[in-house]
């Protein structure tokens, strides 16, 4: 009995100091690789002009983008007991609905306007730099003079998107006064870069590109072609791993971060899912969180993570089709 009690005691002390220890935040300091070479051939000095870019797709690649629309070739039918599109189904089982794919197709083709949405890309002043070998494409909108206090502010856009995400914001940001009711002495400087390989970054030419060069890249961006000491972050999907690694590796640059799609892979934030999973009551107070469930947390993320899988393992191989496929890329 006493032997028991002694190896219960220690097990009791064991786990709650192992436990303490996996709780505590990580605030050691981010290792990682201070610069990178990304560019084509052998490295070389960049080229730190900031050169005025403005967006102009030729006529010739719009009409070619038409007739690879109109030449579309789908190889099966819609199963006939999956249902059809309406605006309360949407079946995607089995992949994109076709149905719903030809009603998208004939938008694209019939009202989908690029050059309404290329000027509005080009209403802001747009500019392009190169950074660790290649070609950075970036939003620069300034507020007016009209505010005492000005925030360089800068957004990063996610998957599959590019910087048209912050067309409509942008004005907001830079001029609130003119959105708002109630007035403010201050107003944000933007600076929305295209991630390389989006939009009209140059894509990487060498393996390697992760999020941790990505925010490298940035902060250079902001800190030595456009010279500012401190700014804030903001990003979504992929752009809020970009903006917390900018955090966590350039603290002293950073004012704040904000993510609107947050991640948490804290030991901590592991421990309280598995918990959680198994006794809810213990970690969830709603009913609506109590229903969490790891598992089937997983089983719907290997489900559904297919394109993730091999975008992420093979992208050279699926590339070729999308690339080819305006109708591949969009489903």
């Amino acid at each position: 009995m006493g032997l028991k009690l002694i190896v219960l005691g220690f097990v009791v002390v064991f786990g709650a100091y192992f436990t303490h220890f996996l709780l505590q935040p990580d605030l050691s300091p981010v290792e990682f690789p201070k610069n990178g070479y990304f560019g084509p051939g052998n490295p070389k000095p960049d080229d730190p002009t900031i050169s005025p870019f403005k967006i102009n797709v030729s006529d010739e690649l719009l009409d070619d983008l038409k007739n690879r629309l109109k030449n579309t070739r789908i190889g099966h039918e819609q199963l006939e007991d999956v249902p059809d599109f309406t605006y309360d189904v949407q079946d995607f089982t089995y992949g994109f609905n076709l149905k719903t794919l030809e009603k998208f197709k004939t938008y694209w083709l019939e009202k989908y306007d690029w050059r309404k949405a290329e000027q509005q890309l080009n209403n802001f002043p747009q500019f392009m730099t190169q950074i660790e070998g290649l070609k950075i494409h970036f939003i620069h909108a300034k507020p007016a003079k009209k505010y005492s206090k000005v925030i360089p502010l800068l957004m990063v856009h996610g998957w599959p998107g590019n910087v048209y995400e912050f067309y409509k914001i942008i004005p907001m940001l830079t001029n609130p006064n003119s959105f708002l009711d109630e007035k403010v002495d201050f107003a944000f400087e933007v600076i929305a870069p295209s991630i390389p390989g989006y939009g009209w970054s140059e894509a990487s030419h060498k393996a390697g590109l992760d999020q941790i060069a990505t925010a490298r890249i940035f902060n250079k961006l902001m800190t030595d072609r456009l010279k500012f000491k401190k700014y804030m972050v903001q990003g979504g999907d992929w752009g809020s791993l970009v903006v917390s690694n900018i955090g966590r590796m350039y603290p002293e640059n950073i004012y704040g971060v904000h993510v609107n799609m947050a991640f948490d892979m804290s030991t901590k934030g592991f421990i309280l899912q598995m918990i959680g999973s198994y006794f809810p009551s213990l970690v969830f107070k709603d009913k609506e969180s109590a229903t969490f469930s790891m598992k089937n947390f997983l089983f719907e993320f290997i489900k559904e993570g297919g394109y993730m899988h091999i975008q992420a393992t093979k992208p050279d191989t699926v590339g070729v089709g999308l690339n080819d496929s305006p109708i591949g890329l969009m489903t």
